[in-house]
């Protein structure tokens, strides 16, 4: 066993050690590749692509497929992306890859496992769709800004500033049972309603819990006739292995028309835990926030400036108009310290929650940080811990 252990090892460490840096400037300096795509054309599994920005931000007109795994793609340039005028795919091979750094005109699409996109301003749709009957691939968005829709059927969302007119975040889930968590944490959106509906958040998934945590979300509405939404939750799974939460988030309306919902809760059948929400819409027309689900474990501790409606309602909810800053933040109102009171909900200072995106451990202060170089993007560790317990923390970072 031993002797097979070391053999494992050491392929590894061959593995990596035979990885290449493949540089791409547009001259072809220095043997350089002059496109893209010639680098990807010529890689291998693991090797990294690196990106000379053009010089006046001029684009690569090309389109990426990725097909090999394992291959970064970033630039050489701290702080500066490199422009890509097509779209950018990682192909079902292009497992554990990554993109970083970039600027993309089109779209990014993925049917690779472990695909992480970071750091990078995407003008198209971000998606992992595979088809109704393939088991939809591993997707990560970290500290993105993404100008369309990011349509989501496995993996996390974090630390990202969406603009969409519809819908921002789509969660349609897949056909498949799966046993993971779809993450939505610590981003900014600002949703347009479009001539029918939209919104921030929409969730329509039966087949994977969903934990929607501590976004900002502006919605934007002008016309009176259509109703538009932050957070609409028409689906749940059903499970007694875990559950679905909505904590913490805010809700903002803008425009000249009010939203019908600030958040909405419509399934009829799974489990969700939802406190510590803060909603505030323009005007009464509508609900700030509307409860008619069936299977709702928990619906507390939510603030908002006018009315509640459902069955799910209890009398820890507060109708009341808090003062919030442009910024989401709340500067006064009884959302300040208003939140869960117990341990696990408590600010990052240890007092008691604060409703709203910047309550709780996730607070969005911790997300959306611009060029700021090698950092942890998200860290899921546990919220309380008992002496002599052992325990485990999960983090992912970049290292440039």
């Amino acid at each position: 066993m031993k002797s097979i252990i070391t053999t494992l090892v050491l392929l590894l460490l061959i593995n990596l050690l035979s990885a290449t840096d493949r540089i791409v400037e547009e001259s072809g300096a220095g043997g350089a590749y002059t496109t893209i795509s010639a680098a990807l054309t010529a890689s291998a599994n693991n090797d990294r692509i690196i990106i000379f920005p053009k010089a006046s931000g001029h684009t690569f007109n090309e389109s990426l497929s990725i097909s090999r795994s394992g291959i970064k793609i970033l630039s050489a340039l701290q702080g500066q992306r490199f422009t890509v005028s097509g779209t950018v795919t990682f192909a079902g091979g292009a497992i554990n890859s990554s993109l970083s750094g970039a600027t993309i005109l089109g779209n990014v699409l993925t049917t690779a496992n472990n695909t992480h996109i970071t750091g990078c301003w995407v003008q198209g749709t971000i998606s992992n769709s595979t088809g109704p009957l393939v088991t939809p691939a591993n997707m990560f968005c970290d500290n993105d800004s993404v100008y369309g829709q990011i349509l989501m059927f496995k993996g996390r969302v974090s630390g990202c500033y969406i603009a969409n007119t519809g819908v921002c975040i789509s969660i349609p889930g897949a056909t498949q049972i799966l046993t993971d968590t779809i993450l939505i944490v610590g981003n900014t959106i600002n949703a347009t309603i479009s001539p029918s509906s939209g919104g921030g958040i929409l969730i329509a998934t039966t087949v994977q819990f969903v934990y929607v945590c501590n976004n900002l979300i502006y919605v934007e509405n002008g016309n009176s006739s259509v109703s538009g939404y932050g957070i609409n939750i028409v689906a749940a799974k059903t499970s007694l292995s875990s559950q679905n939460a909505c904590y913490n988030n805010t809700v903002i309306s803008k425009g000249t028309a009010d939203l019908y919902y600030g958040m909405a809760l419509t399934f009829s059948s799974g489990n969700y835990d939802v406190e510590n929400n803060l909603v505030s819409t323009l005007s009464s027309v509508g609900y700030s926030i509307s409860s008619t689900a069936n299977g709702l474990i928990m619906f507390d501790y939510n603030y908002c400036n006018h009315g509640m409606f459902g069955t799910a309602n209890p009398t820890n909810n507060t109708t009341a108009a808090d003062t919030l800053s442009s910024d989401g933040h709340v500067i006064g109102g009884p959302a300040i310290d208003g939140g869960a009171p117990g341990t696990p909900f408590k600010d990052i200072d240890l007092s008691r929650n604060d409703a709203g995106c910047y309550g709780g451990s996730y607070s969005l202060a911790n997300f959306n940080i611009t060029d700021a170089g090698s950092r942890v993007l998200y860290m899921n560790s546990p919220r309380t811990v008992m002496v002599n317990q052992s325990f485990s923390i999960n983090a992912d970072g970049i290292s440039k």
